[in-house]
This record gives C-alpha cells, sequence and structure tokens, in this order.
C-alpha cells in the first residue's frame, strides 16, 4: 500500500510538471509570436525556465 502511494505520487507530480510546461510553452509562444514568429526565439523562454 505504501509503494502504491509512493507510486502515485510520482505520477501525479510528473503530471504536474509537464502540464506546467506546456502552459509555459505556450504562453511562451504566444508572446513571441507577435514580436517574431522566429523557432529560435520561441524556444528561448523555455530554455530559461528550465
Amino acid at each position: 500500500m505504501n509503494k502504491f502511494k509512493l507510486v502515485n505520487f510520482l505520477i501525479c507530480f510528473l503530471f504536474i510538471i509537464l502540464f506546467f510546461l506546456i502552459i509555459n510553452l505556450i504562453f511562451s509562444s504566444y508572446k513571441f509570436y507577435s514580436i517574431t514568429p522566429n523557432d529560435m526565439e520561441v524556444s528561448l523562454p523555455l530554455l530559461n525556465f528550465l
């Protein structure tokens, strides 16, 4: 039971991180798309975040 809770917690934690990264990617791409539609510019905020 304890092991199951740990695995469940890790899965939830990974989903939260993934969700946060996707939101960050969407917001940064929206911000940079209005300035310059450049792929390098879009990937920079994500690299700074990591």
